[in-house]
């Protein structure tokens, strides 16, 4: 019998049910299987590597409970059978993702922009003030992952087969050549958005615009990341967790939760292949702030947008708790 096959109360196994959905649905959403087999026992392995071996027993206890209620038992068995040698027992967390900020407050985002406003007013700001000031309050806008300002194209008249009020900034989705976009392109609506964000947007681009090589471009973007998590220090030297230009992504999805956004509304505008994806690893709805200037999505890309999480079969958490309540 596996350690934690002991007494329990229906509140930790209910919990158990819930983690245990959450690595099923990241499972499904990256592999694009919609069947448990020895791939998943694999997967579970290689994402857990890198971390501890009190996590490892938690997510191993988590889904062998799952597996068993669910007619599962010869996975379960599988995954009983891995001791966690494979995981770094030291190591709390190694990604460097685990120190960055899934969100960004309004009193953070005020405190860095007067900053660099103020230094870019003087009239001899840092080499990278300007771009790290447009860059930062156009990602709160639209939420493009960093390296996406690089090919963006911002329209002004209606685009064929796209659904959504111009001005339209037509980008590229980073993540498109892994399967983990719905298409090559991403249309966002601009029309709500006021025109101190217009502002950001446009000098952002047109500062990138400025050297036609790719790599420079690139080059530019990762220094201005560095040049805004230098300021968030100066302001914030305590802080555990640094934001970085990626933040401003997590924030605005939080934002588009807290306005009521549908999930694969969200999807459309920040590009992801399916509904999941910003619930199981953004920010969320509670870290959002009313803020009635938001983008649009694009209606016409929400049909080819994979729907997964309004799909997923939560049949067992709600027997649970039916049954806890009798």
């Amino acid at each position: 019998m596996f350690p934690e096959e002991r007494t329990r109360t229906t509140d930790t196994e209910d919990k158990y049910v819930i983690r245990a959905n959450q690595w099923i649905m990241r499972y499904f959403t990256h592999s694009g299987a919609n069947e448990l087999d020895v791939h998943f026992i694999n997967y579970v392995v290689d994402m857990t590597r890198n971390k501890s071996f009190a996590n490892w027993r938690l997510v191993k206890a988590s889904l062998i409970h799952y597996l068993d209620i669910n007619g599962k038992s010869g996975l379960a068995k599988s995954l009983s059978d891995i001791d966690g040698s494979h995981t770094d027992k030291k190591c709390l967390i190694k990604r460097t993702s685990a120190k960055k900020k899934k969100s960004v407050s309004e009193v953070e985002a005020d405190k860095i922009s007067k900053y660099l406003f103020a230094l870019v007013k003087s009239g001899s700001p840092g080499k990278n003030d300007k771009l790290t000031l447009a860059m930062f309050n156009a990602t709160l806008s639209v939420g493009l992952r960093p390296q996406e300002w690089c090919t963006c194209e911002l329209i002004d008249s209606p685009i064929d087969g796209v659904d959504a009020e111009p001005p339209i900034l037509k980008v590229k989705n980073a993540k498109a050549t892994n399967g983990r976009s719905f298409s090559e392109y991403r249309y966002i609506g601009l029309s709500k958005l006021d025109k101190y964000q217009m502002s950001f947007i446009k000098l952002t681009i047109m500062l990138l615009s400025e050297n036609a090589d790719i790599t420079a471009k690139k080059s530019s973007v990762a220094q201005a990341s560095r040049r805004l998590s230098a300021v968030y220090t100066r302001f914030f030297p305590k802080a555990k967790e640094k934001i970085s230009m990626y933040s401003g992504r997590h924030q605005l999805i939080a934002n588009l939760k807290k306005a009521g956004y549908s999930k694969v509304e969200i999807a459309s505008i920040v590009g992801h292949g399916n509904d999941l994806t910003a619930g199981t690893h953004y920010a969320r709805k509670a870290a959002g702030y009313t803020f009635a200037n938001l983008p649009k999505p694009d209606k016409a890309a929400i049909k080819k947008i994979k729907v997964i999480e309004s799909k997923f079969d939560i049949k067992t958490i709600n027997q649970r708790k039916h049954q806890k309540n009798q």
